[in-house]
This record gives C-alpha cells, sequence and structure tokens, in this order.
C-alpha cells in the first residue's frame, strides 16, 4: 500500500516473482536489469552487481560500471530483494543483474542516470559476454 512502504515493496516482490519471472525465464533474453532504488544505507548509493556467482551476469555489471562514472560494482553484506526476482532469472539460465539507484536524489539526476545506463547498455554488445 501506499501508507506502508515495507508493504507496498514486498507486494511488487513477489507480483514480480509470480508473473515477471516466469515470463522472462520463457523468453530468450540475452540479460534482465531488476531496478531497485536504495534509501543509501549500503557503502555505495549507485551501483551494479550479481547476487550469484554467473559469470556471464558479472561480467556485464562490471563492463558497465566501468564505463559508467558515477555507477560501482558493489556487493552489498546484506541482501533481500535478489531473492525474488534477480536470482531466480540466474538460476533459470538468464543472464541478470541488479541496479541500485540512490531514492533520495534528485528527480532530474535519476532520470539523467537512467538514461545514461540505458544508453550505454544498449551500445554493450552482451553476446560478447557468452
Amino acid at each position: 500500500t501506499p501508507s506502508d512502504y515495507e508493504k507496498g515493496r514486498m507486494a511488487g516482490q513477489i507480483l514480480a516473482r509470480r508473473y515477471v519471472v516466469p515470463d522472462i525465464s520463457a523468453g530468450d533474453y540475452d540479460l534482465a536489469v531488476d531496478v531497485h532504488s536504495n534509501r543509501g544505507n549500503y557503502a555505495m548509493r549507485r551501483f551494479v552487481f550479481t547476487p550469484l556467482p554467473e559469470e556471464r551476469s558479472r561480467r556485464i555489471a562490471l563492463e558497465l560500471s566501468s564505463r559508467i562514472s558515477w555507477l560501482s560494482y558493489h556487493f552489498p553484506e546484506s541482501q533481500t530483494s535478489p531473492a525474488y526476482v534477480t536470482e531466480p532469472l540466474i538460476r533459470n539460465g538468464t543472464p541478470a543483474i541488479l541496479y541500485e539507484n540512490f531514492m533520495y536524489q534528485d528527480q532530474s539526476m535519476t532520470l539523467e542516470n537512467a538514461r545514461e545506463f540505458l544508453m550505454t547498455l544498449d551500445s554493450l554488445d552482451v553476446s560478447m559476454f557468452k
């Protein structure tokens, strides 16, 4: 619900696991990006990572972080969201990364970051990571 952040967050994760994961897993996708916002409790505020030791996903995330100056590869010690979408996708054979953005930054910066992230991702030939 809009008034309860934690309940709304969990409902979204459950819906994504129930509907998005099977749909992507049934497709022939080269990569899935699970997008999240964080409250700034991690060592980094804007980062990518892969929660499982899957080499193709990890290499794509590292390549993105090397091409985008404000983006880091950071593996957080505490993780709750990956178990719902990113991990099941990887286990089902679809390379997947998690993109974390800072929830409290200015909306114009969030949009600028998203554009740069997407433009950089679109410029990658993800088939070279096979």
